[in-house]
């Protein structure tokens, strides 16, 4: 959960289908909000929606200046395979989403804050061969990122190939 700068609490979360469900999976990130410290919830606010791509693993946050940023791992299931992190922000306490921006970063991203110089700073894992992890950069409001320093580098390849289906994701996944 998190605090929004009106004192709302917040909660993101993912909608799928059911298990058995046998139409096409759309992927919705998505956050819900209580302004009476949890006891109800609503303000539903749906935040991507797009058939062929997995916004996932979202990171709300709440910056110095109360934007809510968001930044999501990003998965295209027609090419089987993740593309670059994006990210988007609310300045109205999220009661409307702003235009997700590719962050040229690949990889799994951490939470998003503010930086003391105004930029906006997040960790992120680069899986694309061998997983490594970096700290990121962005000084324009999160449009673009620039890699700033290496954290860790696991030095091994995990993943291999290019994934074939999600079974592949989570295969390659674990082996990190």
């Amino acid at each position: 959960p998190f605090k929004t700068k009106d004192g709302r609490i917040g909660i993101q979360f993912e909608v799928n289908k059911h298990y058995f469900e046998t139409e096409y999976w759309v992927h919705n990130s998505c956050a819900v909000y209580s302004s009476d410290g949890g006891y109800t919830w609503g303000d539903e606010v749906i935040i991507t929606n797009n058939p062929d791509i997995y916004y996932w693993d979202q990171r709300l946050d709440v910056l110095a200046d109360g934007t809510i940023a968001d930044i999501f791992w990003t998965f295209d299931r027609t090419k089987g395979d993740y593309i670059n992190i994006h990210y988007c922000e609310s300045k109205d306490g999220r009661r409307t989403c702003g235009k997700l921006h590719d962050t040229g970063l690949v990889g799994q991203p951490g939470n998003v804050i503010s930086g003391k110089d105004g930029s906006l700073v997040t960790v992120y894992i680069n899986r694309d061969s061998a997983p490594i992890i970096k700290l990121a950069k962005s000084l324009d409001g999160g449009k673009t990122w620039a890699d700033t320093i290496t954290v860790y580098d696991f030095g091994q390849n995990t993943k291999g190939k290019q994934n074939a289906g999600m079974n592949d994701v989570w295969a390659e996944m674990g082996k990190f």
